[in-house]
């Protein structure tokens, strides 16, 4: 079982550094194993990755579940809620490529937070018109559209069409990577580092 179980986790580490899900039907046919085994082994994986810092989110239509009933897997890192204050938030440049296009390595840039702070104030959904106005209105370098959609394929924001209006709300990925987001932190940090 340890095998198998080292196996999960390498495909979970290999899915987290792509930014997609490990599908739970392509883990059971790569290690070939049926899904009562699957069930030890994931839990296993689960326990053991805790020791590494690292949450597995079990992700089931997008919604967050138990890893023992989802259909996808996804890792996020444990953030201690005392801590938060200390990790600062990135600067843009350190997240970019030659091109200027956000890279998806290490910390949040800034852009995504300032977005995240928008949708906050909103009570959580805005609509994408509004959000588009007020993150053009902070100047950052770069297109803040292309990030807004960035944001949509990884899972931190979902687009929801409400009486021909196109909305945005936090997807499942943010729940799972900020259970208890402080806005006021967030906010602290990207004033702080402006520099």
């Amino acid at each position: 079982m340890d095998v198998h179980v080292g196996k999960v986790i390498k495909i979970l580490i290999g899915c987290h550094t792509k930014n997609t899900c490990a599908v739970k039907r392509n883990i059971l046919a790569l290690l070939r194993i049926n899904r009562n085994e699957f069930a030890q082994i994931i839990r296993a994986a689960k326990d053991k990755l805790k020791e590494y810092e690292l949450r597995l989110i079990g992700v089931t239509k997008g919604d967050i579940v138990p890893v023992t009933q989802a259909e996808k897997f996804f890792l996020t890192k444990y953030y201690n809620i005392n801590e938060v204050k200390r990790r600062r938030v990135s600067d843009t440049d350190e997240n970019r490529s030659n091109g200027g296009a956000v890279k998806s390595g290490g910390a949040l840039p800034r852009e995504y937070h300032a977005v995240f702070v928008i949708v906050f104030l909103e009570s959580g959904a805005v609509t994408l018109d509004r959000l588009l106005y007020f993150v053009r209105k902070l100047h950052f370098d770069v297109n803040m559209d292309d990030v807004v959609y960035q944001m949509k394929k990884m899972h931190y924001l979902m687009f929801l069409k409400k009486e021909d209006v196109m909305m945005v709300a936090y997807d499942w990925r943010f729940t799972a990577e900020f259970p208890h987001y402080n806005p006021m932190l967030a906010l602290e940090n990207f004033c702080t580092n402006l520099e």
